[in-house]
């Protein structure tokens, strides 16, 4: 491991011990990962897609590790970025080791090599508000008793139809009694006029059985 690679180590392990002791949760991200600020690249477009698959929030850190004697960070604004001038610089830095540069408000930062940003030596890197916390989850709430309801129904509709056919027997009894007693009325009113007795029909015969085997008795 190089110098330059134990000691971007052992201030990231610092990074993250002062955001534990903080309570924050802070990242610290090393710029370019494993091959650092360089011109080395792959491709003109890495420092590009690496800035853009990541999130940076305010409180975050970012990590420049280079070889002064190859390479420098400078930080431009937008029209130096796209133009590559390192001229009217807002900040140089030309030391061999690590520039710690932390993230301290909303922002868009411009960062280039004035030795290789034609080659894709360059970042732009977009600093975002912390998000706030999420709401607490919301109390589960009891749930209606739609199955005692319902059974409750069930329960009021059975004995409807369990108490509706002594109900229509006490009706029909009722009935009858009130047919038969018109019924003997008028064959009490005959028999007092002396008329014979009309055939008296099966539904209220046993109602008026009785009458009618007194009146024979009496006639006899």
């Amino acid at each position: 491991m190089d110098s330059i690679s134990v000691r971007f180590f052992i201030i990231g392990l610092l990074l993250l011990a002062v955001s534990a002791l903080s309570g924050s949760s802070a990242e610290v991200y090393r710029v370019g990962d494993s091959i650092g600020w360089t011109n080395q690249i792959p491709n003109v477009k890495y420092y590009t897609r690496w800035a853009a698959s990541r999130t940076f929030y305010v409180g975050d850190y970012i990590v420049f590790d280079f070889d002064a004697r190859l390479n420098n960070l400078v930080e431009v604004n937008l029209t130096s970025f796209r133009n590559c001038d390192g001229s009217s610089a807002m900040n140089v830095y030309d030391t061999s080791g690590s520039v710690i540069i932390p993230l301290t408000a909303v922002s868009h930062l411009f960062f280039i090599s004035s030795f290789h940003c034609c080659c894709g030596q360059k970042v732009d890197i977009r600093v975002l508000s912390v998000p706030a916390n999420p709401p607490p989850p919301k109390s589960p709430t009891q749930p209606k008793p739609r199955r005692e309801e319902k059974h409750g129904e069930e329960n009021k509709d059975d004995h409807t139809v369990k108490t509706a056919p002594g109900f229509i027997i006490a009706c029909s009894v009722v009935f009858a009694v009130i047919v038969g007693s018109i019924f003997l009325a008028f064959i009490m009113y005959r028999i007092r006029r002396g008329d014979p007795i009309p055939p008296i029909p099966y539904s209220v015969a046993p109602l008026t059985s009785a009458v009618r085997v007194r009146i024979v008795n009496v006639a006899g």
